[in-house]
């Protein structure tokens, strides 16, 4: 796994990408629902599917965006959030 950040003056970028066997084209549309898991997941491997769909919600509310590519020589997730200025004069 190799974990990279990057940032600008208005967004902070985290991208995570592995070497895996990727992500199978018909599980990618469904990657982010709720309770998904895909077909690619060992039947004893233990998981609800809520990990993408929670990580996913709160980058939306927090005006963020979170998205994938994937192919047979792995997945690179990439978060961006806005970064927000901070005005410590107003501050008590």
């Amino acid at each position: 796994v190799t974990v990279s950040m990057e940032h600008d003056d208005a967004w902070a970028t985290l991208r995570i990408r592995d070497n895996g066997r990727g992500i199978p084209p018909e599980d990618q549309p469904h990657i982010f629902d709720r309770y998904y898991r895909g077909g690619a997941v060992a039947s004893n491997r233990k998981g609800l599917g809520v990990g993408l769909f929670i990580t996913k919600q709160l980058v939306d509310r927090l005006g963020g965006t979170l998205t994938f590519i994937s192919g047979a020589e792995g997945t690179e997730f990439v978060l961006r959030l806005p970064l927000i200025a901070i005005e410590f004069d107003d501050v008590p």
